[in-house]
């Protein structure tokens, strides 16, 4: 990753010690990354991954959970693992570092629709 790319700490939770998250800002090629991998996932058949597939890609209009997991330092299981509040705050903060990617997403959208 680039130096060169912004990183932020916010905090999150009222826990003791306080919950620190790194977001950062993704690279163009990052972005590439994730787009290729997010249309190459393969479909699980067990109920359980089915289950998992459509929170991660409904919980949120604006991205997945495994989204926000390319944008911060949490693994999946620890996004999985926070409240849709928490996970507000962080999305909130990806999308204010990254605003040329959730803008770029919204027009892949409306191309894919005919809008």
């Amino acid at each position: 990753m680039s130096d060169l790319a912004i990183r932020e700490v916010i905090i999150i939770g009222n826990d003791d010690p306080p919950r620190e998250v790194v977001v950062r800002e993704l690279t163009p090629a990052l972005l590439r990354k994730l787009l290729v991998s997010s249309s190459l996932a393969s479909v699980p058949t067990d109920e359980e991954g089915i289950a998992r597939m459509q929170i991660d890609a409904w919980l949120f209009e604006e991205c997945r959970l495994s989204d926000l997991a390319a944008f911060t330092d949490l693994t999946i299981e620890q996004i999985e693992a926070l409240p849709p509040s928490q996970l507000k705050v962080i999305k909130r903060k990806v999308k204010d570092l990254n605003p040329d990617f959730f803008s770029a997403l919204g027009r892949m959208a409306a191309a894919r629709s005919g809008h």
